[in-house]
């Protein structure tokens, strides 16, 4: 599943070829795309062998997209990758493998590396504020994180989820985290409440070329990213946990000197995010998927 959205052509050709790689052979790619205006639906009608593809009347977001693309997939599990991605050829038969080992198993992750080889991605941690972090990001691959191991979350960009367990979350991912980021983290949660495992499985290997819709740190990744971790917090946390989780933690990161100059924007982020919870509404999505 895959959803692409004014990509302007850049990866999905080099994405679609590694899937075609694949040494797993029952599967369907499905593209969605979220009414892109620079030629991207040329560029898929295009480069398209067997692939299903999608075409939206409006950017339905991420999630949004991705829910359309679920609706139409026919596997028992489900597998999310995003489109500036190329797997490995035994990613999907890796990833898939673990679901047959443990029907606890709701969520899989893979190992995620950047172009130049270093981690992106191996497993995730959630902090008690909402706020995410990729295990092992940047550092050398260097066999450090090569156990299959519970984490609290893994990321969208290349996940696999059962159908059977979505179907328990109205079917797909939570359309109120619009345009995109913190889906996952939300999905992950709920299913660790669940009583399910979500889990790292590092055998699954692709090459991320990371943010290249949304730019990383920019004004717009901010506002997204931060609204959408009070979101998910807003969504998910009860009593206890803003008391004893997001209160303190929170305050930490405002203090620390890293947040100097962003402690404006995360009182923005506060409104964004209530304002979605009582009016129902989302935020412009301008420049993401």
């Amino acid at each position: 599943m895959i959803v692409t959205y004014n990509t302007g052509g850049r990866f999905i050709e080099d994405c679609l070829a590694s899937l075609r790689r694949l040494d797993h052979a029952d599967h369907e790619t499905i593209v969605v795309d979220n009414a892109s205006k620079d030629g991207t639906r040329g560029i898929l009608e295009r480069c398209r062998r067997d692939e299903i593809l999608v075409f939206n009347d409006e950017n339905r977001g991420f999630a949004g997209g991705c829910n359309d693309g679920i609706a139409r997939a026919r596997g028992e599990i489900v597998a999310l990758l995003n489109f500036d991605t190329e797997v490995e050829p035994s990613w999907l038969t890796e990833l898939v493998r673990p679901f047959r080992e443990d029907p606890r198993i709701a969520i899989a992750g893979c190992k995620m590396l950047f172009p130049d080889g270093r981690i992106q991605h191996a497993g995730g941690v959630v902090h008690g504020n909402g706020m995410s972090e990729h295990i092992g990001y940047r550092e050398a691959d260097e066999g450090q994180y090569e156990e299959e191991l519970d984490v609290d979350y893994v990321t969208g960009a290349g996940l696999a989820v059962r159908r059977e367990f979505l179907e328990m979350c109205g079917g797909g991912l939570d359309e109120d985290y619009f345009p995109a980021y913190c889906e996952e983290v939300d999905l992950c949660y709920r299913a660790r409440l669940m009583g399910y495992r979500v889990v790292y499985v590092p055998r699954a290997v692709l090459t991320h070329h990371e943010s290249a819709v949304l730019e990383n740190q920019s004004p717009l990744f901010q506002r997204v990213d931060y609204r959408n971790r009070v979101l998910f917090c807003l969504k998910n946390y009860r009593l206890r946990e803003w008391l004893f989780d997001f209160v303190p933690y929170e305050v930490h990161w405002l203090r620390a000197p890293w947040s100097k100059g962003l402690r404006r924007k995360q009182v923005r982020a506060y409104l964004d995010a209530l304002g979605c919870v009582v009016g129902r509404r989302g935020m412009s999505g301008e420049g993401a998927p």
